[in-house]
């Protein structure tokens, strides 16, 4: 079986989907945020970390979505 192209998967996402892997609708728990300010030392090590965090949780939600995608590409 031949792969269809991400892009193909990309254009399949819907705006819940989109709306899930930003964490739009997180709740209140896992909603990250960062009080700090610039006169902190460790200001950019917490915003840093909060950037690889959102990152790494967005990376994940897309690479479920792409697994559920390939799955149901599969089962036709």
């Amino acid at each position: 079986m031949k792969l269809k192209a991400f892009d193909e998967f990309l254009s399949s996402l819907t705006e819940e989907d989109w709306d899930y892997i930003h964490g739009d609708n997180d709740d209140e728990e896992n909603n990250h945020v960062v009080e700090t300010t610039l006169g902190d030392p460790e200001a950019f090590n917490k915003i840093g970390a909060l950037i690889a965090g959102s990152s790494f949780r967005m990376c994940r939600r897309l690479l479920e979505k792409y697994h559920q995608w390939l799955s149901e590409q599969l089962d036709q």
